[in-house]
């Protein structure tokens, strides 16, 4: 391995360090495979990871939805304020920014071929 590559690596090291202990979570991407927004959702509040969770409504419909995860730390105790997020808009919003991101691209592509 080259010593730039090794410097770079270094480095990366440390920013998953600094990323971990600035939003409170004790792994960079929890099964990313099946959680893919795990650690990667900051709380506008209070800076900390949104978790995921799993809710069942009084019909018995289950759903997905992403909280803080200090909205609850203590059971029973409301800690940070921020509202959950439904998982189905995560995505929607992943997919639009992704196809945005393919156009622009494309669009850049075009202008040099």
């Amino acid at each position: 391995m080259s010593k730039r590559i090794w410097e770079c690596v270094q480095l990366e090291i440390k920013r998953r360090k600094k990323y971990l202990e600035e939003h409170g979570t004790n792994a960079y991407s929890h099964r990313p495979g099946s959680n893919p927004f795990a650690s990667k959702i900051i709380c506008g509040d209070c800076n900390k990871v949104f978790a995921r969770k799993g809710w069942r409504s009084s019909t018995g419909v289950d759903r997905k939805v992403w909280q803080c995860s200090e909205r609850y730390k203590v059971k029973g105790v409301m800690g940070c304020a921020n509202r959950h997020e439904e998982e189905e808009t995560l995505i929607k919003a992943y997919l639009m920014a992704w196809n945005a991101l393919v156009e622009n691209r494309e669009d850049f592509m075009e202008q040099w071929t």
